[in-house]
């Protein structure tokens, strides 16, 4: 390259490097391909030529083009997501750039690494690198390109619609994995369904079980406290599959000479046996999680709680407590007043986040147990768990379930047939995938189930035999103290002040908005009044965006307000199919009106859950004052 080509392609590479460092060192370690040929054509400008799967391709830089997007202006300010396919000459993504709003999550897929880095040798685009909103995915196969880099950087997908934009001069180049890409995007949109209405599901219980358990979370270390504490001791991930039954026992004598580590629903196994865990993970919302642990007394064990947590289970424990992170808009918030919380991996079962959790303490091996992943018997869960006790009694009826679901055939580890739900591979394949990046050994102690690669199969008597010594690693947990000093109590009350305000605001620009629709619908009636009526819209658009200024409220209520705003968005592209100027207004009306009436609620319901949060943390702050 010459001096001009390195210094544009350095510029590029470091504004990549901010948001994508492996990009950034794969691009840079790239060796001249010779697919791609450079020559100088008139007027200073440069032929690139391609030799690519669909022939070859000419590009000239710089572009000197008409803009492609006249067309899909206002549809692009308002998408969510936009996949641009192809990089081509960079100025259809360029302009894509610059026409999508802030909200716009921009995935670029380029699958010709050498073509890409040729492209960045000649034109500046650090300035559209850099934007939060780019993501680049640049060589890669098109299920890494799309599903998991989407998964990747929003970590929890419910965009539900895409505009796809393909680069005319590179779509014909790269029509097989395009046509991939653009299966794998709509098999995204389906997911991003499902999770959004997951999260419309569960958004009210989590966001009150979040601020019901504040005055616990303030009060508790991070689960970060634990990581590295742990190096050289043995961790046991105990989970409740019905393999546990048969091996349970050895469990006691690794007690005190390792950690062991249960899911909820093992606990009452675990205590029948006479065995106490050293941590319990807990990281359920719902009510049925807390039957698991009702009644259960536990003072020296250390609970791992999701803030999401169902809360009944925090303020019954009567021992030491945690707390990790979690994706979730308002304990993402919280960390910014109360410090890192700690990443566990969740999303899966409980026991992959208790499994993530030993990884992190820096247990060393991780041994699993109970962890069948399928059915290989009429036994679901191990005996003395709330669903053998249902078993027994005639109510569990997970097994038949599972037959009607469709659960598929497996072989177990010694070579059965059994049944494993989609949801049980799932959780295998995490696991497998995860211990690719693990340091530490892992062994697969379940004696049963299905086999998880990369967890060597191991008895516990072997495990027994190799590490139950003790030895190595940091004191038991009971030299740990997980209480945290110092007032925070008076940093998240004000904090909740200041976002109970602007909830109260978005309520009252609600009722400006309804008022502004009434007077445009009076304006419709009479033909004559279309003026007066556009006139009214645009109010109703100001107040609109308006809402969406107040970004805190708009934040830490993210999911709830993305759902409101793909209504809306959907009825707004209803309306541009309608041929007559007045259906068109009434349709956008209506999707105004649906907007201001889902956003007034959800505010009011943000409103009481953090005026009673407000309440507890004062409580809270005024009973220790007076200790």
């Amino acid at each position: 390259m010459n001096g001009k080509q390195e210094s544009v392609f350095q510029r590029n590479l470091a504004a990549i490097r901010e948001r994508d460092k492996a990009l950034a060192e794969r691009l840079e370690s790239l060796a001249p391909s010779p697919r791609i040929t450079r020559e100088k054509g008139a007027g200073r400008r440069v032929l690139i030529t391609v030799n690519a799967p669909g022939g070859e391709g000419k590009l000239t830089m710089p572009d000197l083009g008409k803009p492609h997007l006249d067309s899909m202006g206002e549809a692009l300010s308002m998408s969510r997501m936009v996949a641009a396919l192809g990089l081509g000459s960079g100025r259809l993504f360029a302009e894509i750039v610059e026409r999508t709003g802030p909200q716009t999550f921009v995935l670029l897929i380029e699958p010709d690494i050498d073509l890409f880095a040729a492209v960045i040798a000649e034109e500046d685009f650090s300035k559209a690198f850099r934007q939060p909103k780019v993501c680049l995915a640049v060589g890669e196969k098109p299920h890494a390109a799309t599903i998991i880099k989407a998964e990747s950087e929003l970590s929890v997908f419910t965009i539900t619609d895409c505009s796809v934009i393909e680069n005319p001069w590179s779509a014909p180049l790269y029509i097989e994995y395009f046509n991939e890409v653009k299966d794998r995007i709509s098999h995204l949109m389906k997911m991003g369904g499902q999770n959004a209405a997951t999260l419309a599901q569960m958004d009210d219980s989590w966001r009150d079980n979040v601020l019901e358990n504040l005055p616990a979370i303030i009060k508790s270390a991070p689960v970060m406290s634990l990581f590295g504490r742990f190096s050289g001791m043995p961790g046991v991930v105990v989970a409740a599959g019905p393999s546990l039954s048969k091996n349970i026992w050895w469990l006691g004598a690794l007690k005190g000479r390792g950690v062991i580590i249960a899911v909820d629903t093992a606990v009452r196994a675990l205590l029948s046996a006479g065995i106490t865990p050293d941590i319990v993970v807990s990281l359920d919302s719902q009510f049925n999680n807390y039957l698991h642990l009702k009644g259960v007394k536990l003072p020296d064990t250390l609970m791992a709680f999701n803030p999401v947590s169902f809360p009944q289970i925090v303020k019954e424990h009567e021992g030491p407590m945690v707390f990790t992170g979690y994706t979730y808009p308002l304990v993402e918030w919280l960390e910014t007043v109360i410090g890192e919380l700690g990443s566990v991996r969740a999303g899966g079962s409980v026991a992959t986040s208790a499994f993530d959790l030993a990884v992190k303490m820096g247990c060393s091996p991780v041994v699993l147990i109970g962890q069948d992943l399928c059915y290989s018997t009429r036994a679901t869960h191990a005996e003395g768990t709330l669903y053998e006790t249902e078993t027994r009694a005639g109510l569990n009826t997970r097994l038949d379930d599972a037959i009607v679901a469709g659960a598929t055939g497996v072989v177990d580890l010694f070579g059965r047939e059994a049944l494993a739900l989609g949801k049980m591979e799932a959780w295998r394949q995490w696991f497998e995938l995860v211990i690719l990046g693990v340091d530490q050994p892992v062994f697969n102690a379940t004696e049963g189930g299905t086999p998880i690669q990369g967890a060597s199969p191991v008895s516990m008597a072997e495990v027994v035999a190799r590490h139950g010594k003790p030895g190595g690693g940091e004191p038991a947990l009971a030299c740990m103290d997980f209480t945290m000093t110092g007032a925070r109590e008076k940093e998240v009350a004000e904090a909740l002040h200041s976002a109970r305000e602007e909830a109260r605001a978005a309520k009252s620009i609600c009722g400006k908005g309804m008022n502004a629709l009434k007077s445009a619908i009076s304006y419709i009636t009479d033909e004559l009044s279309i003026s007066k009526a556009d006139s009214a819209m645009g109010e109703v658009k100001n107040l609109a965006r308006e809402i969406l200024e107040k970004s805190l409220f708009a934040e830490l209520n993210r999911f709830a307000v993305e759902s409101a705003l793909d209504r809306v968005e959907n009825i707004r592209r209803k309306s541009e199919a309608l041929e007559n100027k007045k259906d068109r207004f009434t349709m956008s009306l209506e999707a105004y009106r649906a907007l201001f009436t889902e956003i007034y609620e959800i505010a009011a319901k943000f409103d009481k859950s953090v005026s009673q949060a407000i309440r507890s943390i004062s409580g809270a702050r005024e009973g220790g004052a007076g200790q």
